[in-house]
């Protein structure tokens, strides 16, 4: 008699105007708010810091989610900590604001040394990809960390942290290197497990007893009806329950949920005919009377608990924190990065908005204020966000996090129209949402121009494309720039070089809705920097050149030292302690280069990303396995953005957006020997490609990464400069137009003997160029 109907609407970014009249004030509800209450014990330990420490053990606190306490003389300390059945860290504290030690306590543990190797711990623990993990994992993990032939190199590190004369402490800003190796120890811990499938999926609605329909949910996100009678006023919001009991997550690469059973949620409905709306949230507001407002009050909720469940432990049912979400501040933050359907970006975004708001959220948790509480969210947030980013650059493009990334990257599939009589419900008709896309007119564009968006190529499977109506945000910053407006084409101009997320939302008759993020590259990496940091152990190709790059920059005017318009060159050895500058430095990693420095790069790459990400430029000459023999492959390097390079010799690359500032004036054809070793694939959306090779793959490319840019060449670009190939001309015009300075210097002098005072080669096609650039 009854039967399933799958698929019922689900929708990422439901407009206010439906949901906003569909209100909780007649029907079925949200459960009732419960305080929460954490009972506590007391854990006794001592602080063992590092032989050769300058730290006073005496002036050091001992922080737990429940209190804080001094630590005697002697390194011991008493405090007080949660009763839970999971692992949880404490931190110890010194003047300063981050982190000297952390403890890793077991449950039932009721006392613990504080030392090198419970930090070491605590910060591989901690990794993103562990949320929602059973205690009977995290303790199985826990062993298989202590089991890696790299836990001594992870603990000897963490020692040198600790006592270091820089900082001795476990900021993830000045060392970068330790929460790369934790990460990178979580991440190989993972991958030995069989990988698995996500067995979770979207709910649907099944018939039940009476007038009763049930909402069935396989998923680990929260989503919210709006349930509306067709013909009448009445309407009310159900909250679609997410049962954690329901939930196992189990260890892996990445990480797979399995669900246990399906949740289901009872509503009696009564005869009649009814439209059914369902939305996980799209954060745009959080009244709980609205359907998007309680499904995103319950899965932010959620997010807010298994974040900081990887340092607390603690786990509270998401309908108990209570929230005053439209008082807290950073909101729009969580919005934009929801909306971009980035994982990383949405729970980094989160613990900064956990950070900012820890007192309210402190006071959720418990039930009343708690000062220690607030304090030791304000501190594990920030080391939380270092270990993501570092998982970030090492995961080579995984984003699968248990929960973030299911709640993120969930699409819309459609509404549904039941109808039910006499007990017996049947399916009156279901709709699809439109596919939100839209295309812009260039690539790259500079401040000032004027920029043309085309919503021409979204679509409805159900509507002509005429009846769809757009709106557009130009900055992903929460409000909408248009109104709505059948007009699918807009023009928008940006006075300030940046990365721009341009958002398209599309809605249909129905007011079924999606929306579209593309990225916009405007100035890109044009004069960001005014000194330059060459990174080398050797000098590409220099059995065969002399080192030319140098030579180019004492032409432009470039003198050897630290401050603005001079040069440094740095070796390997000094990656994990050199100081980079945002906004002044250009880093360039030259090409060529022998096995030991790239296998110094990659354990020092999250030093170097979050230079990018704080507003750097960096360099990447992707051009390997040249005389030096080094591999970046081999290294293991993770290139920013995940891209990789495809192996592809050619002597033939090709402009591929004539005009563009960096490669203004060139040729249309640059030739080499090579012209390049291979093609760069996985760009992220919004990259601007410069040069291709003759196979279409892109040779030359720019990208912006966190606030900063990455531009990455596969051109032999030392060797083809030197003897004088068009292909090379393509070095100093990237510097040039990172440090900018015009292209108007002789490099006669510079190239091959026999070469100068030629045209540079290009197998004599198309319009050969000048010796000067």
């Amino acid at each position: 008699m009854s039967h399933s109907v799958k698929a019922v609407a689900y929708l990422l970014l439901v407009l206010p105007l439906m949901l906003g009249s569909c209100s909780s004030t007649t029907g079925p509800s949200s459960p009732e708010m419960e305080v929460p209450t954490i009972p506590t014990r007391t854990l006794g330990g001592t602080v063992a810091l590092p032989v050769g420490s300058v730290t006073d053990v005496s002036t050091l606190d001992v922080v737990s989610f429940a209190q804080r306490a001094p630590v005697s003389a002697d390194g011991t300390f008493s405090v007080l900590i949660p009763d839970i059945d999971s692992p949880q860290a404490l931190v110890v504290m010194g003047e300063g604001s981050s982190p000297v030690l952390l403890g890793y306590i077991e449950p039932g543990q009721d006392s613990v040394i504080v030392d090198a190797s419970t930090t070491a711990l605590a910060l591989v623990m901690m990794n993103p990809f562990m949320v929602m993990f059973s205690a009977s994992d995290q303790a199985t993990v826990a062993q298989m960390v202590r089991d890696k032939d790299w836990w001594p190199e992870l603990v000897e590190l963490t020692e040198e942290v600790v006592r270091g004369s820089r900082a001795g402490r476990l900021d993830e800003t000045l060392e970068p290197t330790l929460m790369q190796l934790a990460a990178d120890i979580a991440i190989d811990v993972l991958d030995d497990y069989p990988s698995g499938g996500l067995s979770a999926g979207d709910p649907w609605i099944e018939d039940a007893d009476g007038d009763d329909i049930s909402f069935v949910n396989p998923d680990v996100v929260y989503h919210a009806a709006c349930i509306s009678s067709e013909g009448g006023m009445s309407s009310s919001v159900v909250l679609v329950d997410s049962d954690r009991s329901n939930i196992k997550v189990m260890p892996g690469w990445p990480p797979f949920v399995d669900m246990l059973s399906m949740t289901h949620t009872t509503v009696n409905l009564g005869d009649g005919t009814f439209n059914v709306a369902l939305t996980h949230g799209d954060l745009a507001d959080f009244d709980a009377s609205t359907a998007n407002g309680l499904a995103g009050s319950y899965n932010v909720s959620r997010a807010i608990v298994e974040a900081l469940a990887l340092a607390a432990g603690t786990v509270v049912e998401p309908g108990s924190l209570g929230l005053d979400f439209p008082s807290m501040a950073g909101t729009h933050g969580l919005t934009t990065s929801l909306r971009g359907g980035d994982t990383y970006a949405f729970f980094s975004q989160l613990l900064g908005f956990v950070g900012a708001n820890a007192a309210s959220v402190a006071r959720a948790f418990w039930g009343r204020g708690n000062a220690d509480a607030q304090y030791y969210i304000e501190t594990v947030c920030p080391l939380l966000d270092g270990i993501l980013f570092s998982t970030q650059v090492l995961a080579d493009g995984e984003d699968r996090i248990p929960f973030f990334s299911r709640f993120v990257t969930k699409g819309p599939v459609g509404s549904q129209r039941i109808a039910q009589l006499d007990g017996v419900m049947v399916v009156a008709g279901s709709r699809e949402p439109p596919e939100a896309d839209f295309e812009l007119s260039t690539p790259f564009g500079s401040p000032g121009e004027t920029i043309t968006v085309d919503a021409g190529v979204s679509s409805d499977p159900d509507d002509p494309a005429g009846s769809l109506k757009v709106r557009w945000d130009w900055e992903n910053d929460g409000v909408w720039d248009t109104e709505w407006t059948s007009e699918k084409t807009a023009e928008v101009t940006y006075d300030e070089a940046g990365a721009y997320e341009i958002v398209l939302q599309v809605r249909d008759p129905e007011l079924l809705n999606d929306v579209a993020v593309h990225r916009l590259n405007i100035g890109g990496g044009g004069s960001s920097a005014t000194h330059i940091v060459v990174f080398r152990d050797a000098v590409p190709w220099d059995s065969e050149i002399p080192p030319v790059l140098d030579q180019m920059l004492e032409v432009m005017e470039f003198t050897q030292g630290t401050g603005p318009d001079e040069y440094e060159i740095v070796g390997s050895a000094a990656m994990d302690t050199f100081d980079l500058t945002p906004g002044e430095d250009l880093v360039i990693i030259q090409s060529d280069q022998p096995q030991t420095f790239y296998d110094a790069y990659a354990a020092n790459e999250v030093r170097f990303l979050q230079f990018v990400s704080a507003g750097g430029t960096i360099f990447w000459e992707a051009c390997d396995e040249g005389s030096h023999g080094g591999s970046i492959e081999s290294a293991g390097i993770d290139l920013p953005a995940a891209v990789h390079l495809e192996p592809y010799l050619t002597w033939y690359n090709y402009v591929a957006l004539p005009g563009a500032p960096v490669v203004e004036g060139l040729p249309y054809l640059l030739y080499g020997q090579y012209a390049s070793h291979s093609g760069v694939t996985g760009l992220p959306d919004g990259a601007t490609v410069y040069v291709t090779d003759d196979a279409g793959h892109p040779t030359l490319v720019e990208y912006s990464y966190g606030g900063g840019w990455v531009i990455m060449a596969t051109q032999p670009l030392e060797w083809d400069f030197y003897n004088n190939w068009t292909a090379g001309s393509l070095m100093p015009h990237v510097v040039g137009y990172v440090v900018g300075r015009p292209l108007v210097y002789d490099f006669g002098d510079i190239v091959k003997p026999e070469e100068r005072g030629r045209p540079m080669r290009s197998d004599g096609a198309g319009e050969l160029t000048s010796g000067t650039h």
